[in-house]
């Protein structure tokens, strides 16, 4: 499984990225992105392939997830996307 990190919330990628490599998953992480350059790297790298799930934490979930639900092929509902 391919997972990308994506959070614009200080702290919060590198603690999920340290429990994900204790376990031996790969992952790439990026942050502090606007709402909406996570959305679309998001609906980007699911679209192509590049990874299987995407985990964004944001200032603002609610927003973050109405960025989301904007971008194609990307389906976001409360807390999952």
């Amino acid at each position: 499984m391919r997972l990308l990190v994506l959070s614009n919330v200080s702290g919060s990628v590198d603690r999920i990225v340290e429990l994900l490599q204790s376990n031996q998953n790969i992952i790439a992480k990026e942050s502090n992105a606007t709402t909406s350059s996570m959305a679309r790297t998001a609906a980007e790298n699911l679209r192509s392939g590049a990874y299987d799930i995407v985990i964004v934490v944001a200032k603002d979930p609610i927003g973050a997830g109405m960025q989301l639900n904007k971008q194609e092929g990307v389906n976001c509902e409360g807390q999952w996307c």
